[in-house]
């Protein structure tokens, strides 16, 4: 599949995109980059030996709040986690209903700063 399977990109945070359906293997790395703002729903999904499902951009030009909601997905190994945020950017994560309980749910962490909207 490469690196990213779908790169999400706009700057209005009452945006709201779905992903409902589908699946993604192998991946490299992330299969769902979020570098704009706004919320990325992800459900009825299936993923195989990837890197991330879901990771928020830690050092774009603009950084905004992203949020993501991951709801009934099957997760199949070799994985490394369903989500990867930036706590310090004010993202969010949900993960409900997933299939597969040896993976890391989510890891955490702070960017570098940058322009902050």
């Amino acid at each position: 599949m490469g690196e990213d399977a779908a790169t999400f990109l706009d700057s209005s945070s009452s945006l709201v995109r779905t992903v409902d359906g589908g699946g993604a293997r192998p991946a490299d790395d992330k299969v769902f980059q979020h570098n704009g703002a706004g919320t990325l729903i992800i459900k009825n999904f299936q993923v195989e030996d990837f890197g991330k499902l879901y990771r928020s951009c830690g050092n774009c030009s603009t950084m905004y709040d992203r949020h993501v909601q991951v709801q009934n997905v099957r997760v199949t190994s070799p994985g490394d986690s369903i989500v990867g945020i930036n706590t310090n950017y004010g993202d969010t994560a949900r993960v409900l209903r997933h299939h597969d309980l040896r993976l890391r749910r989510c890891r955490y962490r702070q960017s570098a700063p940058s322009t902050r909207v």
